[in-house]
Parts: structure tokens; C-alpha cells; sequence
């Protein structure tokens, strides 16, 4: 392919183009920060640095602005004399300075920061206590206060050693007046409880125009927090049962965020010393919150003490929280009824629709006690013809089709209570009709 002079021109100029655009954007780049002086308050005395524009120490020299560089002073002073005085002032209070504040140009940014401070710099950091909050092991808080002009940018590093070759954390410049840094949750990994990982953490900010440098290398440990238990109970699981039996409950505590519990040991002893344990769950693998005592390890009208012991997903465990109970006086009761004064299993299998039954209390009550009280449930479909819901004996009547739960609720003398339920199949009345011829 042959290119014309025209053709060879044109690309030529092209290619300079990009070339002194590229130039323009470079040049623009490096001069992203421009700064000048502004006009501040007037103090008694003279101060220094002067500024370049004081030409003289008798006269104000300076405008309300002018320009300045990266590389001047923070503040400069122009030196004058009060009006009226013409020969050299003995007393200090003839002179007088007018402060101007160096400030960057809306917009412009220190960028990038130095690894130490700008002298004369009008901000300062402070961070005090030197390690941050650990209180959330997983999401440790690092604080900091800033002193002089209000802060603008932040940045901040956490490493695996003082020389901040092996970063976990590096912001870069955050545009932020934000004092504090919270940790996203699992950024810094933790160590098992009593076997710490030590991190260095260092901040640095700016105001307008002019960072403090890093504050020295400050270590912390990060280790994860033993879990707790709370609000230990105990209820009765006594129904149906010969021997008495516990659900015992806890709740599982952790400060560290998202903690959670892995295992759980619980021990049973007739002593809070716990020097003859009767029952050991050993370390159960489970989340739960909950369990029930086995049957038959227990007896009635006993005190007993149990303790519990969590583990949490660091496989750090709590320590021994104990608690206790006291077993009922005796068995509860056996709650049970009759139908038509017999046993409703049978019954309850075929009750045509309409049909009509007498059900009669039938439980029994241990250790001297009585039934004192009776509670029926009955369902959408079963009328209550004879008696109240809280008689010994009621007359029903089953309107409608279907599975019929019945239940009886009763309580012993010593308040103790258990329940029936007895689920009734009604069907409607299915009537054949068979022609049969007479016999002569």
C-alpha cells in the first residue's frame, strides 16, 4: 500500500498532537496543587517568617492575597509599624504583624502525602491510647485526634510487622474528616484465646494543604474473646413419665461479632462443689440452646445443681456456669378419659356424623395427691351438649366430618398438670338399600 506526500503529512501532524496533548495533560498533573496566602489576624509584636512580599518593616508591604509554593512556610508575617511612630520603636507595642494563612486552591488535594510531617505544618495527630478498641476482636476501632486546622484526608496502615512490608490495611488517601477507622468484620485475622496476633498500625492526615507525616509504629494484639453463658433455666418435663426429667436452657454470649456457639458440656451433681457428678454430657458437638435431662438419672423432691460450658467457632470454651433446680414432690399426673364409660380407641376410629358420646375423666394422681381440675378443648365441629369445659364429665355431639382432637387437660392437688388428646374420625352415615323378594 502506497501513501501520498498529502496523506504522510497529515499523519505526521497527528502524531504531534498527541504528543503536545500528552504534554499538556502531564504538565496539568504535576501542577494538580497550587497553593497562595491569604490575609489572617494582626498580632502585637514582630513575628517571623517574614513574607517576601515585606519589603520594608515600617509599612504594610503585602496584598490580602498572593501567591506561594509548596515548598514556603505555612504562615509568614508582614512587619509594620503603628501609624504616628517615625523613628525607631523602643517600645514593642509600636510594632506590629499581620499573619498570612498558606491555603491550597479549591479543590486541590497533598497528594501524594509524605512520609513525614511538612515543618511548620498547622495540623498535628494524636492517638492516645495508642492501640485501638479491641472490644469486637473482629472489627477492632482505631481512633486518632487532630489538633491545629480542622482535618481533611486521613490515610492509614496496619501491617504483620513494625516495617509495613506485609500490609493488611491500606487505605490510600480517604477525602474524610472521620477520626476513626472501623475495621471491616474478619479483615485482620485473630488469634485462639491466650495466643495473641500482634499487628502495627500508623496514621497520618492532612488539612487543606499539608500532612502531619505517620505517627510512630504502635502494635496491638488481636485474640478472640471466651464466650459466656446467660439466663441458665430449668423446666419441668415430667408428663408420661416415671421419673422426673429437666429442659434446660442458656443463652449463648460472644463480644466478638458473629460469633457463635459450636459445643456445649453440661454436668449434674447433688453438690455445688460438683466433687460427685451423676451426670456428664460430656463436649456435645451442637449449636443448641436447649437440652432435656435423660430419663431415670433423676429422682422426685431432690435439689440438684447443674453447670454448663460453651464453646464458640474458635473453639475457645466459657467457663463453668452453674445454676440449679428442685425436682417435684412426686409423678405427675396421668391424664386419660373414657368414652360411653370404655376405652376410646376403638370409638374414636368410627364416629358417624351426629353421633352422640359421654366422655368421662379417667386419670390418675400420685404421691397422696387428687384431680382437682379439668380443662376440655374441643374443636370447630363437636358440640358441647351436657357439662362445661371445665367438668369432670361432658356429653358431645360431632357435627361434621373429619379428624376430631379432643383434649383433656387436667391438674393435681399439688398444681401439677398434664394432658390427653384423643382424635376422633367422623364419617358421614352411608345407608344401602337391598330389594328383597318375599318367601312363599
Amino acid at each position: 500500500m502506497k501513501l501520498n506526500a498529502t496523506k504522510i503529512t497529515l499523519l505526521f501532524l497527528s502524531i504531534i498532537g498527541l504528543i503536545l496533548t500528552f504534554g499538556v495533560i502531564k504538565n496539568a498533573m504535576s501542577q494538580s496543587v497550587s497553593y497562595h496566602y491569604e490575609k489572617g489576624e494582626t498580632y502585637v509584636d514582630w513575628h517571623d517568617p517574614r513574607c517576601s512580599c515585606d519589603t520594608d518593616k515600617r509599612n504594610k508591604n503585602c496584598p490580602d492575597t498572593f501567591a506561594a509554593t509548596a515548598s514556603d512556610p505555612q504562615k509568614c508575617y508582614d512587619q509594620y509599624l503603628v501609624s504616628g511612630w517615625s523613628i525607631w520603636p523602643f517600645n514593642g507595642n509600636a510594632r506590629k504583624s499581620i499573619r498570612y494563612n498558606k491555603v491550597a486552591v479549591e479543590g486541590a488535594v497533598p497528594t501524594p502525602f509524605p512520609e513525614s510531617a511538612v515543618p511548620g505544618a498547622d495540623i498535628g495527630v494524636c492517638v492516645d491510647p495508642p492501640y485501638p478498641d479491641t472490644s469486637d476482636a473482629k472489627k477492632p476501632l482505631f481512633k486518632w485526634s487532630a489538633s491545629g486546622h480542622p482535618q481533611k484526608q486521613y490515610a492509614l496502615q496496619v501491617s504483620k510487622d513494625s516495617s509495613f512490608s506485609s500490609l493488611l490495611i491500606n487505605t490510600g488517601v480517604v477525602n474524610s474528616s472521620d477520626d476513626f477507622y472501623s475495621t471491616p468484620i474478619n479483615t485482620l485475622p485473630i488469634g485462639r484465646a491466650g495466643s495473641p496476633k500482634v499487628y502495627y498500625w500508623r496514621v497520618s492526615i492532612a488539612d487543606s494543604y499539608a500532612w502531619t507525616g505517620w505517627t510512630g509504629c504502635e502494635s496491638f494484639n488481636l485474640e478472640n474473646h471466651r464466650p459466656t453463658t446467660s439466663s441458665l433455666s430449668s423446666k419441668d418435663n415430667c408428663c408420661g413419665v416415671v421419673k422426673p426429667r429437666k429442659d434446660l436452657s442458656w443463652k449463648f454470649e460472644d463480644q466478638d461479632s458473629d460469633s457463635y456457639q459450636t459445643a456445649y458440656q453440661i454436668q449434674i451433681d447433688k453438690n455445688p462443689s460438683f466433687n460427685n457428678i451423676i451426670f456428664d454430657t460430656k463436649k456435645v458437638s451442637s449449636s443448641s440452646n436447649n437440652y432435656t435431662t435423660p430419663k431415670g438419672i433423676l429422682d422426685f423432691n431432690t435439689t440438684y445443681y447443674w453447670r454448663i460450658k460453651v464453646w464458640d467457632d474458635f473453639d475457645d470454651s466459657s467457663e463453668w456456669n452453674t445454676s440449679s433446680f428442685i425436682t417435684p414432690l412426686h409423678q405427675y399426673p396421668v391424664a386419660d378419659y373414657l368414652c360411653n364409660s370404655d376405652k376410646c380407641d376403638s370409638i374414636a376410629e368410627h364416629i358417624l356424623k351426629g353421633q352422640v358420646l359421654i366422655l368421662d375423666d379417667n386419670s390418675q394422681a400420685f404421691g397422696g395427691s387428687v384431680i382437682s381440675r379439668w380443662k376440655w378443648t374441643l374443636p370447630d365441629g363437636v358440640s358441647l351438649l351436657k357439662g362445661t369445659l371445665n367438668s369432670q364429665e361432658i356429653k358431645v355431639r360431632f357435627d361434621k366430618e373429619g379428624k376430631m382432637p379432643i383434649k383433656l387437660e387436667v391438674a393435681d392437688s399439688d398444681n401439677y398438670h398434664c394432658s390427653v388428646t384423643k382424635v376422633f374420625n367422623v364419617v358421614k352415615w352411608n345407608i344401602h338399600y337391598r330389594e328383597i323378594h318375599p318367601s312363599f
